[in-house]
């Protein structure tokens, strides 16, 4: 993804839903491909407590959602890279999948998709995982998308901001405490320190994103669901 390059506009960015802060455009390529390009210059922070206030964060995030989906085995969140020079500047690019423009209940997807959404909404720290970030794709399958303010990291103390990190999703609300599919915690398993800073590393997160990172994913290993509460060690500045 982050070889591509883009060429112009396509109309389908007219048609995004109205209500998000950060600039989506959805842009074709060079092999005339449609991808979602989010510039870092677009990218707005009103508020939010647990990311650094610099233009790139939320791209880098996208990218960490799709690496750490793809660690797991789940294929929720469509390939994402960085790219350096977009129409806009840098920012974050992610495959381009036609979604049914409906929202749905997250009771209406299959159960063990449900799970998986709910394990990598904890894990990531996703604190809007709700109706409007979920959809089907043209097969009738689950997609998760708009990661840019998950992957929390240790407050700033100079900062006052209103509102305080909190995953807020409604897989992973929903299913805390539940008996989980094995396969979905073998996923988890098979997850080591190495390879989550292996594929976290070179995004230049702060070591506290890493260690909230690997501390939710410990919590599942530990309780084989998902805990009742986001709190852990790493968090308590947040």
């Amino acid at each position: 993804m982050s070889s591509r390059r883009l060429k112009s506009e396509d109309e389908l960015t007219a048609s995004l839903p109205p209500g998000n802060n950060n600039g989506v455009h959805i842009m074709r390529d060079s092999d005339d491909e449609l991808v979602v390009y989010k510039p870092a210059s677009e990218e707005t922070f009103d508020g939010i407590s647990w990311i650094r206030h610099v233009p790139g964060e939320l791209a880098k995030r996208e990218v960490a959602a799709y690496r750490i989906n793809r660690l797991l085995g789940f294929d929720l969140v469509p390939p994402t890279g960085l790219i350096e020079r977009g129409p806009h500047g840098p920012g974050s690019v992610q495959e381009y999948r036609p979604l049914r423009p409906e929202e749905e209940p997250w009771h209406a997807f299959d159960p063990k998709r449900q799970q998986q959404a709910a394990v990598l909404h904890y894990i990531i720290g996703m604190p809007d995982g709700l109706a409007h970030n979920y959809r089907r794709d043209a097969n009738g399958d689950l997609v998760l998308f708009d990661h840019g303010y998950a992957f929390p990291q240790a407050r700033d103390p100079d900062r006052d901001d209103a509102i305080s990190f909190g995953i807020d999703s409604d897989f992973a609300d929903t299913h805390r405490g539940a008996d989980f599919d094995p396969d979905v915690l073998e996923a988890v398993d098979s997850l080591s320190p190495d390879q989550v800073r292996g594929a976290l590393g070179d995004l230049g997160f702060d070591e506290s994103a890493i260690k909230g990172v690997l501390a939710r994913i410990e919590n599942i290993k530990s309780a084989r669901t998902l805990p009742s509460s986001d709190l852990d060690p790493t968090m308590d500045a947040l």
